[in-house]
């Protein structure tokens, strides 16, 4: 994929669905932080678990503006990574966390739930 990246000018990554996964994000990370094209970058559904390469990349990328997480079942992990990153980008706009919660597996591990009824 990096020899790609010399004549292919990609502005809008839209990989609904794709089952990245982790090893997916890790990959799609390796590219993006050389990337200085890529505007806005959709990642719904693609179960990222922690996701944590593909969001510290956050932190050195400085083209991307809008960041679609939504059903990722980022991890708590991921979380804290991403409000890291996104302290120190000042490029991100938009981003979409919608129904990006722990995986069911990490919701067993609890003892008490966060929130009250």
């Amino acid at each position: 994929m990096n020899g790609l990246n010399a004549w292919c000018k990609v502005t809008v990554l839209r990989l609904y669905s794709c089952r990245l996964r982790n090893g997916g994000a890790r990959a799609l990370a390796q590219v993006l932080r050389l990337d200085t094209t890529l505007t806005s970058l959709d990642l719904v559904g693609n179960g990222l678990g922690g996701g944590r390469a593909l969001v510290e990349t956050l932190r050195l990328n400085t083209t991307v503006t809008s960041f679609n997480l939504g059903f990722s079942a980022l991890l708590e992990v991921g979380g804290r990574v991403l409000a890291e990153a996104l302290r120190l980008n000042t490029t991100v706009t938009s981003l979409n966390r919608a129904c990006s919660r722990p995986s069911h597996k990490v919701k067993r591990k609890r003892a008490t739930p966060n929130f009250r009824i």
